[in-house]
């Protein structure tokens, strides 16, 4: 692999697809955790958020939620303001329980 140095680090070539201001913040957020960014780490992490990418996932969306929450690796992206459906069908049974009680 490729490497660059960048800020006393050593980090790998970045693809074209990956939006270079969301890794270096992810990357600075893996530094003030104190997390190890080996060449090996970032290698499995690039290819995985390319997974993701080549599974339709928007590369600065997945970089940024993973930044935000503090997340060393890469899930797909989940929009927070859309309840999850389990959660809706657990509140609708709550209700429905809670609606046929006598007061």
């Amino acid at each position: 692999m490729s490497r660059i140095k960048r800020r006393g680090d050593l980090i790998p070539t970045l693809p074209s697809w990956v939006p270079p201001e969301a890794w270096s913040g992810w990357l600075e957020m893996r530094r003030a955790k104190r997390v190890p960014s080996t060449e090996r780490a970032l290698a499995v992490a690039l290819a995985k958020l390319g997974r993701l990418a080549a599974a339709g996932e928007d590369p600065e969306k997945v970089i940024d939620q993973s930044t935000e929450r503090g997340w060393t690796t890469f899930w797909p992206y989940r929009d927070t303001a859309a309840p999850l459906p389990a959660a809706e069908r657990r509140n609708a049974d709550v209700a429905r329980r809670w609606a046929g009680r006598k007061p």
